[in-house]
């Protein structure tokens, strides 16, 4: 299962990406003597993620690139970081797009979808801390509330009704009508919505390739937005994959209906190239 760090970087490759450790640095500078296959200014105009800071700022925080010195091996950023960069200190360069639009686009990208999340059942109460539905906000985003009782996996789940959330003060709280066993199977559904992907550790529990064309597409139109003429047609093309990649994996995860107007519903064959093609009726 993907995290969002892990999908950010996949997506990213795309653009012009690259993680690096660095040597030194400061609270405007990082300092990397690896940099040194890359000429003077290659990296100005993009972002820097520090990706690990010993849990410490500036961890996970991105600034923009105005100068890289390959002399030094320096890349100068502003604004400043809220501490020194320091050796040791892991980071990653983007090009193109920055961490953060990616991000946006990862939750976008996931707004909609339905998860299911796994409760622990209780013998004593009704009420359940949904401290662990990552990215369930808010009530109107629930689908259902299903237990299968003794988990026993020869029996169909069952709905079930006339449960409450409680919002208190974004702590949200299911109420069962009915207590449960210790040995029933419970959980949750529900869709996510543009808040729910929030963190790096956050698992993207949906169809990889489907939610990898819905953000590269997001991302292109960003990039496409900020485009002269002579990375137009460059930046177009990669576009026009990427969008038709798009309808290959909604239409295998999201298949659209047989239409009944379709359907022979007079049982003849259809013995000619027209009735075959739909070019004239079936009833002559």
């Amino acid at each position: 299962m993907l995290t969002r760090k892990d999908l950010r970087e996949e997506i990213a490759k795309v653009f012009q990406w690259r993680e690096g450790t660095a040597t030194g640095g400061s609270s405007t500078t990082v300092v990397d003597t690896s940099l040194l296959l890359f000429a003077n200014d290659y990296w100005n105009g993009s972002h820097v993620l520090v990706l690990s800071a010993d849990g410490a700022a500036p961890d996970g925080e991105s600034r923009m690139v105005t100068d890289y010195v390959a002399s030094t091996y320096t890349l100068n950023v502003l604004p400043s970081f809220s501490s020194n960069v320091e050796a040791g200190d892991t980071y990653q360069l983007y090009q193109n797009v920055t961490p953060d639009e990616i991000n946006l686009a990862i939750a976008r990208s996931c707004r909609g979808m339905e998860v299911a999340t796994s409760l622990t059942p209780s013998t004593t109460q009704l009420d359940y801390q949904l401290t662990s539905a990552y990215g369930l906000q808010r009530k109107q985003q629930m689908t259902g509330v299903f237990v299968r009782a003794q988990n026993n996996l020869k029996t169909m789940p069952t709905r079930v009704f006339y449960w409450d959330l409680e919002d208190a003060e974004g702590l949200l709280t299911l109420r069962m009508p009915t207590l449960l066993t210790a040995s029933d199977s419970f959980w949750i559904t529900y869709t996510l919505d543009e808040n729910s992907i929030l963190s790096d550790t956050a698992e993207v529990n949906l169809p990889a390739s489907l939610i990898r064309a819905r953000v590269m597409v997001y991302c292109l139109e960003m990039v496409m937005a900020r485009q002269g003429g002579p990375g137009l047609e460059r930046w177009g093309q990669i576009t026009s994959y990427w969008r038709d990649k798009l309808k290959s994996e909604t239409s295998m995860f999201q298949p659209s209906a047989d239409k009944v107007v379709n359907y022979d519903w007079t049982g003849r064959p259809r013995r000619t190239a027209e009735d075959a093609l739909n070019i004239r009726s079936i009833y002559g």
